[in-house]
């Protein structure tokens, strides 16, 4: 995914705790809903920032790939 050197430099700047609390992104799903914007929001507490597990990636993966199809009329 990264090439070498940027994906350490990257993984070196992460925070080191799995599960943080993400408020920020909350309230950003939550003013979107408030304005009737469709929102598919997915939280994976064995996560941190990023998404490392493999079903938590294959989850996810599954959903863009859903988002695209229904918005963009993909077919699979």
């Amino acid at each position: 995914m990264w090439p070498g050197s940027a994906r350490r430099s990257w993984s070196s700047m992460a925070p080191t705790t799995r599960a943080t609390p993400s408020p920020r992104s909350d309230r950003f799903v939550t003013e979107l809903r408030k304005t009737g914007t469709e929102v598919v929001y997915l939280r994976f507490p064995d996560e941190g920032h990023s998404v490392t597990n493999l079903a938590n990636r294959v989850h996810m993966w599954r959903q863009v790939a859903a988002f695209l199809e229904a918005k963009f009329g993909m077919a699979k």
